[in-house]
């Protein structure tokens, strides 16, 4: 029976073969450091909120 790769193993294969990472790095925006300077504080802080069955 044929073996069926997934794309996620074919694109290691590649990677492997290549010696390379499978995708190119992104560099993150000014933006985007920002957004994940405030996702770290929450997540250190957590706070509690209330919310009804009837808000959902």
């Amino acid at each position: 029976m044929p073996r069926i790769s997934c794309p996620i193993e074919e694109a290691l294969e590649r990677a492997a073969e290549r010696g390379e990472p499978p995708a190119e790095d992104k560099l993150a925006s000014e933006e985007d450091d920002e957004l994940a300077a405030i996702v770290h504080e929450r997540l250190a802080a957590p706070q509690r909120m209330q919310v009804s069955l009837a808000d959902l």
